[in-house]
């Protein structure tokens, strides 16, 4: 684990900080892998406190991230504490309930790609480019009860949430802090 991923458990409760980029393990970041090991380690939690303070990274690896809490059959609180944005709005999605600190943000954008290649190939990429966008608006839509159009209309503007407005939009249930 690296320093900026922390996961503790104490009999059926977890707490897991993401306090980093998501990714993969070979380049540093806090991995779907991480997530496994520290969830088949822990195989008896009822309840995961999910803390995040993390710039978003790769959008595959969030939603692996997502499924693998969403399946974990445990109740996922969910606390942004500073900043969520890109694909940490992912993770924060599988939250049972979302809590925002009064001056955290919420960021949230068209997903983005980083393509080699000919026209061509490049061109290719579009298509997937806009699949990841609808399952992200998907996911948005079906948390927060916003329309999908809306939904687009916040990615397509990389639209930056106060508290309030994460709170208000439904992206967060309250604003608070975690227990300490």
């Amino acid at each position: 684990m690296s320093e900026k991923f922390l996961a503790t458990a104490n009999g059926t409760k977890g707490v897991i900080h993401l306090r980093d980029e998501i990714g993969p393990d070979w380049a540093g970041m806090i991995s779907d892998e991480t997530i496994v090991a520290f969830l088949t380690g822990n195989p008896n939690l009822d309840t995961i406190e999910l803390q995040i303070n993390s710039p978003g990274g790769d959008c595959f690896t969030a939603m692996a991230i997502y499924n693998i809490l969403k399946a974990s059959g445990a109740y996922i609180d969910v606390y942004i504490d500073g900043l969520a944005a890109s694909a940490a709005t992912v993770i924060a999605m599988a939250g049972d309930r979302v809590t925002i600190a009064k001056n955290a943000m919420f960021m949230i954008h068209k997903c983005w790609c980083l393509i080699a290649g000919n026209e061509d190939e490049q061109a290719e990429q579009i298509p997937v480019m806009r699949k990841i966008d609808d399952a992200m608006v998907d996911m948005y839509a079906e948390r927060t009860m916003q329309s999908k159009s809306q939904i687009r209309a916040w990615m397509k503007a990389e639209s930056w949430f106060s508290a309030d407005e994460a709170n208000k939009y439904g992206f967060a249930d309250q604003i608070g802090l975690a227990a300490r």
